[in-house]
């Protein structure tokens, strides 16, 4: 009762028995057990009574997993009852935990289960502490399993001119970006902003004004002002050129008061935005010190320019407006790294993103083929290029004769973190044509590749252009040596491992085509 109390605690259930699994416990169980869950065999119960129960139970499809409990009894002794019941647990396909209660008296019992290798533990609470971990930890993988969906849109950012931007701010020793910069990096990326000009002076704030249409917000731009509202420096709702051009006078004169020290270097003129109804947010980045760039809020676009941009240091879009319409920026600001902390490309990210330089386009025999990095959202893709393969080709991929690959493979080929993994696809259209794909031990020694081309492209080229992309790939990242193997049978496989400069030799212990090349020496 103390193991489902603490179940019940923690957020899981007990298994409710079906009356077919209560009749077979029945069956030598004595008329007083609990015929329920959980399930007391009753304390004169003999070594048969637990081989019974356990059979009947881990057989039972309403059971996902078993909590097997023994407190001290005169009648069969913890250590024997272990040691009839330890063989089934090792090789039950259900999770077992074990707890023994009874301290120093059931000790041998707990060794003996703690050297087979069956988890044991010393308290109720405990044993269903590491079951729910055992819940949480399927369910984590469940959820990475998941084949995500395409994009709804693709979009292809300006980053030369984000380059371009923020190499200036750099090379002018500015920190932060201005509002219109910031909004100007914001745009490359496929954000939406309102329409923002930046001026030098009240004059050219009321041309601004004027020509983009009344109302309009105004604010000041100064490297040493990142907060401008605590100075006075934003205006909003300005209605004519009048009140601009006060608005403009009234700022300059609250900076030189309250912040003398700081430089006025124009104003920043913006449309004010008419969303009636729409939400307030604030979307942001930040470089953190041990995971690197952390996403308040996920949005791709800001993801991408994370990931792009290795001088990033913060972003700030506040607030970013969003309602039917879609979402629209009204400000943002931007810092970037100082030049002595500056990072390179990925390596300060935590996760490696999409490497999108990897694309490529080739033509063969006369269609044009993409050739990629696979993407998460390539699932469906793949299940599909599964499916259409010949028997003999999925043997041959294989090793054994297969006609369906399960999700759980599916999304583990096409969910790779694009360090230790790579694996790159031929794309036909929208249909997966070829696929090539190598693992790296965590020391870069030796990588093992394996590929599979549809059964209409062989003979074309295809094979050999992909593989040697892998080559190119693995070289670069420093691998030692690719490795691979191939059934006997498979000579196309060998032809095309020699042509890329393989060893091919007849493992006589494995009964296999043992292919290697060295990368570097």
């Amino acid at each position: 009762m103390l193991a489902a109390d603490a179940l019940e605690l923690g957020g899981s259930r007990l298994a409710t028995l079906r009356e077919e699994t209560i009749a077979l416990l029945g069956k030598q169980l004595p008329f007083t057990w609990s015929r329920g869950n959980p399930i007391d065999i009753i304390g004169d119960a003999p070594v048969s009574r637990y081989q019974h129960a356990r059979q009947v139970l881990l057989a039972a499809p309403e059971v996902d997993g078993g909590l097997f409990m023994h407190a001290p009894s005169a009648i069969v002794a913890a250590s024997e009852i272990a040691l009839s019941c330890l063989p089934s647990m090792q090789t039950a396909d259900k999770p077992v935990l074990t707890c023994w209660l009874g301290g120093a008296t059931v000790a041998p019992a707990s060794q003996a289960t703690a050297q087979a290798g069956v988890a044991t533990y010393g308290t109720p609470e405990r044993a269903v502490a590491a079951w729910l971990q055992l819940v949480n930890h399927a369910r984590n993988q469940h959820a990475l399993q998941q084949l995500p969906h395409a994009a709804v849109a693709d979009f292809i950012p300006d980053r030369l001119q984000v380059q371009l931007l923020l190499e200036q701010a750099r090379d002018e020793g500015r920190e932060w970006l201005d509002s219109a910069s910031a909004l100007a990096l914001l745009r490359a990326y496929g954000i939406p902003t309102v329409a923002t000009v930046r001026v030098a002076d009240a004059q050219q704030a009321v041309a601004a004004a004027d020509e983009m249409g009344y109302p309009v917000a105004l604010k000041i731009v100064s490297p040493q002002i990142i907060h401008k509202s605590d100075v006075g420096g934003v205006m909003l709702g300005l209605a004519s050129a009048d009140e601009v051009r006060n608005a403009a006078i009234k700022m300059t004169d609250q900076l030189q008061q309250q912040q003398p020290q700081a430089a006025l270097q124009g104003f920043t003129v913006q449309a004010m935005a008419q969303r009636k109804g729409s939400h307030e947010l604030i979307v942001g980045v930040t470089d953190d010190a041990v995971f690197g760039p952390a996403l308040l809020a996920t949005l791709q676009k800001v993801s991408q320019l994370a990931c792009d941009q290795s001088c990033l240091a913060e972003l700030d879009i506040n607030p970013l407006l969003v309602d039917e319409q879609g979402v629209l920026a009204l400000n943002a600001r931007v810092r970037l790294l100082r030049s002595s902390a500056t990072s390179c490309g990925s390596s300060r990210l935590a996760i490696c993103p999409y490497p999108a330089e990897l694309e490529d386009s080739i033509c063969i025999d006369g269609s044009q083929l993409l050739l990629r990095p696979i993407r998460p959202e390539d699932g469906e893709r793949l299940k599909a290029f599964y499916a259409a393969a010949s028997p003999s080709d999925m043997r041959l991929r294989l090793f054994m004769s297969r006609r369906e690959v399960p999700h759980s493979e599916l999304a583990r080929y096409s969910q790779i973190d694009y360090d230790r993994e790579m694996a790159f696809v031929a794309l036909a259209g929208q249909a997966m044509v070829a696929e090539v794909r190598s693992a790296c031990d965590p020391d870069n020694l030796q990588a093992e590749f394996a590929i599979q081309v549809a059964s209409q492209w062989h003979g074309k080229g295809l094979g050999h252009v992909l593989l040697s992309k892998l080559i190119r790939n693995l070289r670069e990242r420093g691998t030692a040596e690719i490795v691979g193997q191939c059934l006997p049978d498979n000579a196309a496989m060998a032809a095309l491992a020699r042509r890329a400069g393989f060893e091919v030799s007849f493992d006589p212990m494995k009964k296999i085509m043992a292919l290697r090349l060295v990368l570097r020496r």
